[in-house]
């Protein structure tokens, strides 16, 4: 029989079994997050879907009252007879109509009412985290020397995020397996890789599933009951809508070092100075009002510089029939045109502006 002395020996260390359970699970999450879903997507094909009697030949081609899907994917309007119609994987990757759609879904996700409600920029600010923390540490500058926001707007990046998942999985599986744990260091070692393998496969896991939903690319869902499909970059238009690129308004802040000019600035240490911060920007709702606003929607139409160019023309011909229309025989109607003139050329000059500005932020 064994002496206690070597009975303590071969006993597991719970850490390390809790640290093995962690990277078994997480390598099994991550490669389920990664793996290709058209096994499912077959099964669910073959079970009730109005589509199962058809061969892979002539499933694009129309049926009776159906449009042809190879010309709604060139126009890029989609009928809701059009959206019921399968597509492979391997064809819906070649068939995407859109970029990410990153400031779009933000409002639609209403991310920016959550971040007010929950009531983190108010918690941020009393745990020491301010506009002028944020401008002395750098934190936009980084973001923009990190290509965040370029990161963030590449539908690579979830796949990216999923392969960086299953490789530090992998690597966790292989610390439980590979390293030796014969003494105190070597076992504290082989604890420290399993963790940070496992944990750093879970976050980026994690931070693929939520850029794909940031991204617009989660899934779209065809059919009625088992026979339903989920459809990976299919885009959900309506008959009257169009799907136009969108506008890479993210990386242009980033190419035009827009971040970086704010913080060079010192335009965050001049808002709190005079009474602006985190915590106002809650309790003012502003961020629910960009929402309910659509200014996000706005900044990535494709039409909004066209918009305000034509505002700001209607305007400025407004202000000039004014003060033709509006006799000048005395102080008066001479303070009425000029009251009119400002009230109709201020607005036609920001108009232009903004037209410029918003035209420069969708520049290809």
């Amino acid at each position: 029989e064994p002496s206690p002395q070597a009975r303590t020996e071969t006993r597991p260390d719970t850490t390390m079994a809790s640290a093995s359970a962690l990277s078994l699970v997480t390598l099994a999450l991550a490669a389920a997050a990664a793996a290709p879903s058209s096994a499912r997507m077959s099964a669910g094909l073959r079970r009730s879907s109005p589509f199962a009697g058809r061969t892979k030949r002539n499933l694009l081609a129309p049926r009776a009252g159906e449009y042809d899907i190879q010309k709604g994917l060139k126009t890029g309007v989609l009928s809701a007879n059009q959206q019921k119609v399968f597509l492979s994987e391997t064809q819906l990757k070649s068939a995407a109509l859109d970029k990410p759609a990153i400031l779009e879904n933000i409002e639609n996700l209403k991310l920016l009412s959550f971040v007010e409600e929950s009531g983190i920029l108010g918690l941020l600010e009393k745990n020491g985290v301010t506009l002028k923390s944020i401008e002395k540490l750098g934190l936009l500058s980084t973001a923009e020397n990190l290509g965040l926001l370029s990161f963030i707007s590449d539908p690579n990046a979830p796949t990216t995020l999923y392969g960086t998942s299953f490789a530090l999985a992998l690597f966790s599986g292989l610390a439980l397996t590979t390293f030796p744990d014969d003494n105190a260091l070597e076992g504290t070692l082989k604890t420290a890789a399993l963790l940070s393998g496992g944990g750093g496969a879970l976050a980026t896991a994690l931070g693929a599933r939520t850029l794909n939903t940031l991204q617009g690319l989660a899934y779209t869902q065809v059919g009625v009951g088992e026979g339903r499909e989920e459809l990976r970059n299919l885009a959900s238009t309506t008959k009257s809508s169009k799907a136009k690129t969108n506008p890479p308004v993210l990386t242009n802040i980033e190419k035009l070092k827009l971040l970086s000019q704010v913080e060079k600035s010192g335009l965050l240490s001049k808002l709190e100075d005079n009474g602006f911060s985190l915590e106002t920007v809650e309790k003012l709702k502003l961020l629910s009002t960009v929402e309910k606003t659509k200014l996000l929607s706005i900044l990535s139409n494709r039409e909004t510089p066209a918009k305000l160019t034509l505002a700001s023309a209607t305007l400025a011909l407004a202000g000039a029939a004014l003060i033709a229309a509006v006799p000048d025989d005395d102080a008066s109607l001479i303070a009425a045109q000029a009251i009119g003139s400002l009230l109709l050329l201020g607005p036609a000059a920001g108009a232009a502006v903004a037209s410029s500005i918003v035209g420069t932020l969708q520049k290809e």
